[in-house]
């Protein structure tokens, strides 16, 4: 059955024994955009997230890019070196949340080119087409602090972040 999806970025660890997985809070203000150590961002919106960073430096936001977007049949874990989540968390909080709050008018890509796969959805039977909530530029920064909020606890447990679509 279709329904809406989002680009879902997770702490993800498992015990030591591999039983059980470890899932720590994320250190960051209440919010819709995350749960325990879980980020949830409508995916049409993510898009739109992903064009602007590439606006901001092509090469980071394609790096950010690499990162998501993983199909629900794929390998969800995305290997990820340390120095690439230290490159993406600094490229979050010094480069897109920064434009974003300088913006003077909502966060809209020009002509809204946003790429949204509906081949993609009808082969997997996945997803509605997209979906526009008109967000403010604070809710953008949210969505851009739960996933930093991510990115930064994978740091700090020096782990891989786990990305996947759902």
């Amino acid at each position: 059955m279709p329904s809406r999806p989002y680009q879902v970025f997770r702490v993800y660890k498992y015990t030591e024994d591999r039983t059980g997985l470890i899932e720590d809070e994320l250190n960051i203000t209440s919010s819709p955009w995350h749960i325990s150590g879980t980020t949830h961002i409508p995916l049409e919106h993510w898009n739109r997230l992903i064009e602007f960073s590439k606006t901001l430096d092509l090469k980071l936001g394609e790096l950010l890019e690499k990162y998501s977007y993983h199909e629900p049949a794929e390998e969800e874990v995305s290997p990820i070196t340390l120095s690439d989540l230290n490159t993406i968390s600094t490229f979050i909080s010094t480069t897109i949340i920064k434009k974003i709050k300088e913006l003077s008018t909502p966060l809209v890509i020009e002509d809204e080119i946003v790429p949204w796969n509906i081949d993609w959805c009808f082969k997997y039977d996945y997803c509605d087409p997209p979906f526009w909530e008109d967000y403010t530029n604070e809710e953008y920064v949210r969505m851009c602090e739960a996933v930093k909020a991510v990115v930064d606890k994978c740091i700090e447990m020096n782990i891989s972040i786990y990305s996947y679509i759902d």
